[in-house]
Protein backbone atom coordinates (compact mmCIF):
# COMPACT_ATOMS: atom_id res chain seq x y z
CA UNK A 1 0.00 0.00 0.00
CA UNK A 2 1.24 3.55 -1.13
CA UNK A 3 1.73 5.74 2.60
CA UNK A 4 2.22 8.95 0.43
CA UNK A 5 -1.06 10.05 0.85
CA UNK A 6 -2.12 9.05 4.40
CA UNK A 7 0.81 10.52 5.40
CA UNK A 8 0.10 13.32 3.50
CA UNK A 9 -3.17 13.49 5.32
CA UNK A 10 -1.87 12.78 8.83
CA UNK A 11 0.78 16.10 8.42
CA UNK A 12 -1.67 18.23 6.98
CA UNK A 13 -3.47 18.10 9.99
CA UNK A 14 -1.12 17.90 12.52
CA UNK A 15 0.59 20.37 11.49
CA UNK A 16 -2.87 22.75 10.92
CA UNK A 17 -3.66 21.69 13.97
CA UNK A 18 -0.35 22.98 15.66
CA UNK A 19 -0.53 26.12 13.66
CA UNK A 20 -3.90 26.72 15.57
CA UNK A 21 -2.94 25.74 18.85
CA UNK A 22 -0.16 28.15 18.79
CA UNK A 23 -2.23 31.05 17.85
CA UNK A 24 -4.56 29.91 20.96
CA UNK A 25 -1.70 29.81 23.52
CA UNK A 26 -2.02 32.76 25.94
CA UNK A 27 0.95 35.51 26.08
CA UNK A 28 0.79 38.09 28.77
CA UNK A 29 0.12 41.33 27.20
CA UNK A 30 2.68 43.86 27.36
CA UNK A 31 5.66 45.50 25.70
CA UNK A 32 7.98 42.91 27.10
CA UNK A 33 6.41 40.14 25.64
CA UNK A 34 5.44 41.92 22.37
CA UNK A 35 8.41 40.36 20.81
CA UNK A 36 7.09 36.83 21.96
CA UNK A 37 3.92 37.22 20.16
CA UNK A 38 5.56 38.23 17.23
CA UNK A 39 7.62 34.91 17.32
CA UNK A 40 4.56 33.18 17.80
CA UNK A 41 3.12 34.92 14.74
CA UNK A 42 6.14 34.20 12.65
CA UNK A 43 5.92 30.43 13.54
CA UNK A 44 1.96 29.88 13.16
CA UNK A 45 2.40 31.29 9.45
CA UNK A 46 5.47 29.47 9.07
CA UNK A 47 3.24 26.42 10.36
CA UNK A 48 0.21 27.21 7.75
CA UNK A 49 2.48 26.85 4.95
CA UNK A 50 4.02 23.64 6.17
CA UNK A 51 0.77 22.45 5.54
CA UNK A 52 -0.13 23.43 1.96
CA UNK A 53 1.75 21.30 0.41
CA UNK A 54 0.07 18.17 2.23
CA UNK A 55 -2.85 19.10 1.22
CA UNK A 56 -2.53 19.50 -2.15
CA UNK A 57 -0.91 16.44 -1.99
CA UNK A 58 -4.56 14.90 -0.75
CA UNK A 59 -6.69 16.61 -3.05
CA UNK A 60 -4.48 15.38 -6.16
CA UNK A 61 -3.32 18.96 -7.04
CA UNK A 62 0.47 18.34 -6.56
CA UNK A 63 2.34 16.34 -9.43
CA UNK A 64 5.83 14.64 -9.47
CA UNK A 65 7.74 17.67 -11.08
CA UNK A 66 5.07 20.14 -8.30
CA UNK A 67 6.43 18.28 -5.36
CA UNK A 68 9.76 18.91 -5.79
CA UNK A 69 9.56 22.58 -6.44
CA UNK A 70 7.15 22.38 -3.34
CA UNK A 71 9.91 21.08 -1.30
CA UNK A 72 12.70 23.43 -2.42
CA UNK A 73 10.11 26.56 -2.12
CA UNK A 74 9.09 25.13 1.20
CA UNK A 75 12.76 24.99 2.25
CA UNK A 76 13.68 27.86 1.78
CA UNK A 77 10.58 29.64 2.96
CA UNK A 78 10.88 27.57 6.43
CA UNK A 79 14.57 28.57 6.86
CA UNK A 80 13.52 32.02 7.09
CA UNK A 81 11.05 31.61 9.32
CA UNK A 82 12.27 29.23 11.56
CA UNK A 83 15.16 31.34 11.97
CA UNK A 84 13.79 34.11 12.91
CA UNK A 85 11.55 32.61 14.91
CA UNK A 86 14.41 31.06 17.27
CA UNK A 87 15.97 34.75 16.69
CA UNK A 88 12.86 36.68 18.11
CA UNK A 89 12.96 33.93 20.74
CA UNK A 90 16.70 34.19 22.09
CA UNK A 91 17.79 38.16 20.48
CA UNK A 92 14.51 40.10 19.97
CA UNK A 93 15.99 43.61 19.77
CA UNK A 94 17.69 41.87 16.29
CA UNK A 95 14.50 41.27 14.68
CA UNK A 96 12.91 44.66 13.32
CA UNK A 97 9.89 44.61 10.69
CA UNK A 98 12.32 46.24 7.81
CA UNK A 99 15.07 42.87 8.46
CA UNK A 100 11.77 40.48 8.29
CA UNK A 101 10.05 42.21 5.32
CA UNK A 102 14.09 42.57 3.45
CA UNK A 103 14.49 38.56 4.24
CA UNK A 104 10.89 37.45 3.07
CA UNK A 105 11.53 39.83 -0.30
CA UNK A 106 14.97 37.91 -0.82
CA UNK A 107 13.18 34.49 -0.32
CA UNK A 108 9.98 35.86 -2.44
CA UNK A 109 12.17 37.12 -5.57
CA UNK A 110 14.52 33.77 -5.68
CA UNK A 111 11.26 31.49 -5.04
CA UNK A 112 9.65 33.05 -8.22
CA UNK A 113 12.71 33.35 -10.02
CA UNK A 114 13.23 29.47 -9.43
CA UNK A 115 9.12 28.79 -10.18
CA UNK A 116 9.42 30.65 -13.46
CA UNK A 117 12.79 28.90 -14.80
CA UNK A 118 11.99 25.85 -13.55
CA UNK A 119 7.81 25.86 -15.91
CA UNK A 120 9.92 27.51 -18.69
CA UNK A 121 13.43 25.28 -19.23
CA UNK A 122 12.13 22.35 -16.94
CA UNK A 123 15.77 21.58 -16.51
CA UNK A 124 17.78 19.79 -13.84
CA UNK A 125 20.51 22.54 -14.38
CA UNK A 126 17.34 24.91 -12.56
CA UNK A 127 17.10 22.49 -10.02
CA UNK A 128 20.58 22.36 -9.14
CA UNK A 129 20.76 25.65 -8.92
CA UNK A 130 17.86 26.20 -6.57
CA UNK A 131 18.67 24.03 -4.44
CA UNK A 132 22.47 25.02 -4.11
CA UNK A 133 20.69 28.23 -3.84
CA UNK A 134 18.91 26.90 -0.80
CA UNK A 135 22.03 25.43 0.67
CA UNK A 136 23.78 28.97 0.63
CA UNK A 137 20.96 29.87 2.60
CA UNK A 138 21.06 27.86 5.22
CA UNK A 139 24.83 28.31 6.01
CA UNK A 140 24.38 32.35 6.13
CA UNK A 141 21.36 31.51 8.60
CA UNK A 142 23.13 29.06 10.56
CA UNK A 143 26.14 31.79 10.98
CA UNK A 144 23.61 34.53 12.15
CA UNK A 145 21.99 32.39 14.58
CA UNK A 146 25.39 30.39 15.87
CA UNK A 147 26.63 34.48 17.00
CA UNK A 148 23.04 34.84 18.30
CA UNK A 149 22.80 32.31 20.46
CA UNK A 150 26.40 32.70 21.62
CA UNK A 151 24.95 36.25 22.92
CA UNK A 152 22.10 34.60 24.62
CA UNK A 153 24.38 32.29 26.51
CA UNK A 154 26.42 35.75 27.53
CA UNK A 155 23.26 37.31 28.41
CA UNK A 156 21.65 34.36 30.98
CA UNK A 157 25.59 33.71 32.37
CA UNK A 158 25.88 37.62 33.28
CA UNK A 159 22.37 37.96 34.56
CA UNK A 160 22.09 34.47 36.58
CA UNK A 161 24.77 32.57 38.97
CA UNK A 162 24.29 29.59 37.65
CA UNK A 163 24.82 26.08 34.97
CA UNK A 164 23.41 28.13 32.42
CA UNK A 165 23.67 25.69 29.83
CA UNK A 166 21.50 23.11 30.23
CA UNK A 167 18.42 25.66 30.27
CA UNK A 168 19.84 27.08 26.76
CA UNK A 169 19.88 23.57 24.87
CA UNK A 170 16.54 23.73 23.66
CA UNK A 171 17.48 26.91 21.55
CA UNK A 172 20.71 25.33 19.75
CA UNK A 173 18.88 21.89 19.49
CA UNK A 174 15.62 23.48 18.01
CA UNK A 175 17.66 24.73 15.45
CA UNK A 176 20.26 21.82 14.73
CA UNK A 177 16.99 20.09 14.19
CA UNK A 178 15.19 22.77 11.94
CA UNK A 179 18.62 22.95 9.96
CA UNK A 180 18.77 18.63 9.66
CA UNK A 181 14.97 18.99 8.58
CA UNK A 182 15.58 21.17 5.84
CA UNK A 183 18.89 19.36 4.58
CA UNK A 184 16.91 16.06 4.81
CA UNK A 185 13.97 17.09 2.79
CA UNK A 186 16.26 18.70 -0.39
CA UNK A 187 18.11 14.74 -0.17
CA UNK A 188 14.41 13.51 -0.42
CA UNK A 189 14.21 14.17 -3.60
CA UNK A 190 16.55 11.79 -4.63
CA UNK A 191 15.26 8.67 -2.36
CA UNK A 192 13.19 6.20 -2.86
CA UNK A 193 9.29 6.65 -1.91
CA UNK A 194 9.65 4.24 1.46
CA UNK A 195 12.55 6.26 2.25
CA UNK A 196 10.33 9.52 1.91
CA UNK A 197 7.74 7.94 4.31
CA UNK A 198 9.89 7.18 6.47
CA UNK A 199 11.98 11.07 6.43
CA UNK A 200 7.99 12.40 6.76
CA UNK A 201 7.27 10.65 9.93
CA UNK A 202 10.19 11.98 11.43
CA UNK A 203 9.11 15.35 10.04
CA UNK A 204 6.15 15.35 11.69
CA UNK A 205 7.27 14.38 15.06
CA UNK A 206 9.91 17.51 14.44
CA UNK A 207 7.52 19.88 14.19
CA UNK A 208 5.01 18.25 17.06
CA UNK A 209 8.34 18.34 19.29
CA UNK A 210 9.02 22.04 18.23
CA UNK A 211 5.58 23.35 18.55
CA UNK A 212 5.66 21.80 22.32
CA UNK A 213 9.16 23.56 23.16
CA UNK A 214 7.53 26.73 22.04
CA UNK A 215 4.69 26.61 24.32
CA UNK A 216 7.15 25.59 26.92
CA UNK A 217 9.65 28.71 26.07
CA UNK A 218 6.41 30.92 26.68
CA UNK A 219 5.97 29.61 30.01
CA UNK A 220 9.49 29.95 31.21
CA UNK A 221 9.76 33.67 29.44
CA UNK A 222 9.90 35.31 32.97
CA UNK A 223 13.48 33.11 33.12
CA UNK A 224 14.49 33.81 29.89
CA UNK A 225 13.39 37.81 28.64
CA UNK A 226 14.80 39.99 32.29
CA UNK A 227 18.52 38.41 31.02
CA UNK A 228 17.98 39.80 27.44
CA UNK A 229 16.27 43.03 28.15
CA UNK A 230 18.94 43.94 31.09
CA UNK A 231 21.86 43.12 28.83
CA UNK A 232 20.58 45.79 26.27
CA UNK A 233 20.11 48.30 29.10
CA UNK A 234 23.41 47.65 31.22
CA UNK A 235 25.36 50.58 31.80
CA UNK A 236 28.50 50.07 31.36
CA UNK A 237 28.49 46.67 29.05
CA UNK A 238 31.15 44.70 30.29
CA UNK A 239 31.27 42.51 27.34
CA UNK A 240 32.26 45.17 25.46
CA UNK A 241 35.71 45.86 26.95
CA UNK A 242 38.51 44.82 25.56
CA UNK A 243 40.04 41.93 26.94
CA UNK A 244 43.55 43.25 27.66
CA UNK A 245 45.71 42.45 30.70
CA UNK A 246 45.81 45.24 33.27
CA UNK A 247 47.17 45.48 36.77
CA UNK A 248 46.62 48.27 39.95
CA UNK A 249 49.35 50.63 38.36
CA UNK A 250 46.58 50.87 34.94
CA UNK A 251 44.63 52.83 37.74
CA UNK A 252 45.20 55.95 39.48
CA UNK A 253 44.81 56.45 43.44
CA UNK A 254 44.54 51.75 43.29
CA UNK A 255 44.40 51.53 47.10
CA UNK A 256 41.60 54.19 47.56
CA UNK A 257 39.48 52.22 44.82
CA UNK A 258 40.53 48.83 46.55
CA UNK A 259 38.73 50.23 49.70
CA UNK A 260 35.79 51.67 48.39
CA UNK A 261 35.19 48.41 46.63
CA UNK A 262 35.86 46.55 49.91
CA UNK A 263 33.37 48.39 51.12
CA UNK A 264 31.12 47.86 48.40
CA UNK A 265 31.49 44.11 48.50
CA UNK A 266 31.10 44.23 52.65
CA UNK A 267 27.97 45.75 52.50
CA UNK A 268 26.91 43.49 49.63
CA UNK A 269 27.51 40.30 52.40
CA UNK A 270 26.23 42.19 55.30
CA UNK A 271 22.55 43.20 53.34
CA UNK A 272 22.21 39.83 51.68
CA UNK A 273 22.26 41.35 48.11
CA UNK A 274 23.62 38.53 46.38
CA UNK A 275 19.87 36.86 47.05
CA UNK A 276 18.83 39.28 44.64
CA UNK A 277 19.57 38.17 41.03
CA UNK A 278 18.72 42.16 39.77
CA UNK A 279 21.97 43.04 42.32
CA UNK A 280 24.57 41.81 39.72
CA UNK A 281 28.61 43.30 39.53
CA UNK A 282 26.81 46.52 37.83
CA UNK A 283 25.18 46.75 41.12
CA UNK A 284 28.49 47.16 42.82
CA UNK A 285 30.56 48.96 40.38
CA UNK A 286 27.45 51.74 40.31
CA UNK A 287 27.73 51.68 44.33
CA UNK A 288 31.71 51.47 44.76
CA UNK A 289 32.33 53.74 41.78
CA UNK A 290 34.97 52.17 40.76
CA UNK A 291 36.15 51.27 36.82
CA UNK A 292 34.58 48.10 35.39
CA UNK A 293 38.29 47.26 34.21
CA UNK A 294 39.18 47.55 37.92
CA UNK A 295 36.05 45.39 39.14
CA UNK A 296 37.71 42.53 37.11
CA UNK A 297 41.09 43.14 38.22
CA UNK A 298 40.25 43.15 41.75
CA UNK A 299 38.67 39.63 41.35
CA UNK A 300 41.26 38.10 39.67
CA UNK A 301 44.31 39.08 41.28
CA UNK A 302 42.46 39.70 44.88
CA UNK A 303 39.60 37.72 45.00
CA UNK A 304 41.64 35.35 43.11
CA UNK A 305 37.93 34.05 41.86
CA UNK A 306 35.14 35.25 39.29
CA UNK A 307 32.52 37.49 40.48
CA UNK A 308 29.74 34.61 39.57
CA UNK A 309 31.76 31.69 41.36
CA UNK A 310 31.90 33.90 44.63
CA UNK A 311 28.57 35.32 44.48
CA UNK A 312 27.68 31.59 44.08
CA UNK A 313 29.30 30.69 46.95
CA UNK A 314 27.86 32.87 49.17
CA UNK A 315 24.37 31.81 47.75
CA UNK A 316 25.56 27.97 49.03
CA UNK A 317 26.55 29.24 52.03
CA UNK A 318 22.94 30.67 53.13
CA UNK A 319 21.33 27.70 51.72
CA UNK A 320 23.68 25.30 54.08
CA UNK A 321 22.24 27.79 56.79
CA UNK A 322 18.68 27.81 55.92
CA UNK A 323 18.53 24.12 55.20
CA UNK A 324 20.17 23.31 58.82
CA UNK A 325 18.06 25.50 60.74
CA UNK A 326 14.58 24.56 58.69
CA UNK A 327 15.42 21.19 57.61
CA UNK A 328 11.56 20.80 55.35
CA UNK A 329 12.45 23.56 53.57
CA UNK A 330 11.33 23.20 50.21
CA UNK A 331 13.96 22.90 47.83
CA UNK A 332 12.20 24.76 44.70
CA UNK A 333 11.09 27.20 47.03
CA UNK A 334 14.51 27.72 48.04
CA UNK A 335 16.11 27.79 44.76
CA UNK A 336 14.30 30.96 43.88
CA UNK A 337 14.73 32.97 47.08
CA UNK A 338 18.78 31.89 46.72
CA UNK A 339 18.35 34.00 43.06
CA UNK A 340 18.98 30.33 41.08
CA UNK A 341 16.87 30.71 38.45
CA UNK A 342 15.77 26.58 38.62
CA UNK A 343 16.01 24.00 41.04
CA UNK A 344 18.44 22.23 38.39
CA UNK A 345 20.68 24.46 38.73
CA UNK A 346 20.40 25.29 42.31
CA UNK A 347 21.26 21.52 42.73
CA UNK A 348 24.27 21.54 39.98
CA UNK A 349 25.75 24.49 42.28
CA UNK A 350 25.26 22.75 45.43
CA UNK A 351 26.65 19.28 44.86
CA UNK A 352 29.50 21.51 43.48
CA UNK A 353 30.50 23.01 46.46
CA UNK A 354 29.59 20.97 48.80
CA UNK A 355 29.91 17.63 47.42
CA UNK A 356 26.35 16.69 48.44
CA UNK A 357 23.04 17.24 46.90
CA UNK A 358 20.55 19.72 49.09
CA UNK A 359 18.25 16.67 49.44
CA UNK A 360 21.19 14.41 51.06
CA UNK A 361 22.69 17.63 52.80
CA UNK A 362 19.41 17.52 54.60
CA UNK A 363 19.09 14.30 55.12
CA UNK A 364 22.69 14.64 56.59
CA UNK A 365 20.89 17.24 59.07
CA UNK A 366 17.82 15.25 60.04
CA UNK A 367 20.06 12.08 60.96
CA UNK A 368 22.53 14.12 62.70
CA UNK A 369 19.94 16.13 65.15
CA UNK A 370 18.25 12.58 65.87
CA UNK A 371 21.66 11.90 66.96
Amino acid sequence: MDMYLPLSFASGVAITTLAFILLLVRIEPGEESRKIRVARAILAASYFLLAVPDWLNVFGLNDSDDIVAATIVSASIQSLLFTFTLITMIQPSLVTTRRILVNIALVAVGSVCYLVADSLAGSPIVTCVAVAAVIVQLILYSALFQRCYRKFVRQIKDYYDEEYERPLHWARNSFIAALAIGVTALLSLTVPQPVYNAFMCCYIAFYVWFASRFINYIIRSDYYLPAVKSSSEETPDLRKEPETMVSDSDFDDSEALMGRLKAALDEYVDLKDYLNPDRDRNYIIERSGVDPRFFRWYFQNVMVQDFRVWRANLRIEEAKRIIMTTPDVSMNALAMKLGFGTSQNFYHHFKKVVGQTPTEFMEGCKAESKE
